[in-house]
């Protein structure tokens, strides 16, 4: 078995669109978007752990756990606000509404990098200040 090489990052997306696929009739884009401002930097790091750290490498199991607890899938025209750029990555990506950190984008994907086998996830929220999240760490 390759050994796979575990990239992680907490990303910070520059929009957040919202259409009816991916939340009920119930939230607007407002409301979500005011959510998100409301996130502090410790409950998106607490999110970011528990999805991406503590399954460093196993993409199965964040994808497994996301539709577990009814993360949305991200319909295809949002996927580039989390998605790696490369056209040949595996990804799967999610939005959740509910939970710790939430409302945020999560995406894990799978690629080649120079011949070697490696594996990202990554979580977005594009309200929350970078210094609540260094902080935080």
């Amino acid at each position: 078995m390759a050994r796979m090489r575990f990239v992680f990052g907490i990303f910070v997306v520059f929009t957040l669109c919202c259409e009816n696929s991916v939340v009920s009739n119930e939230v607007s884009a407002q409301s979500l978007s005011e959510a998100s401002q409301r996130v502090t930097g410790e409950a998106f790091v607490r999110a970011f752990l528990g999805h991406c750290d503590q399954n460093a490498g196993d993409i199965e199991r964040v994808v497994s756990a996301a539709k577990s607890l009814g993360y949305r899938d991200l319909p295809d025209e949002m996927k580039p606000l989390i998605a790696p750029q490369d056209p040949y990555a595996e990804f799967d990506g999610f939005i959740a509404l509910k939970g710790e950190g939430a409302p945020f984008f999560l995406g894990v994907s799978k690629a080649a990098f120079n011949g070697k086998p490696y594996v990202t996830c990554a979580l977005g929220n594009p309200y929350i200040e970078t210094a609540q999240v260094v902080s935080a760490l």
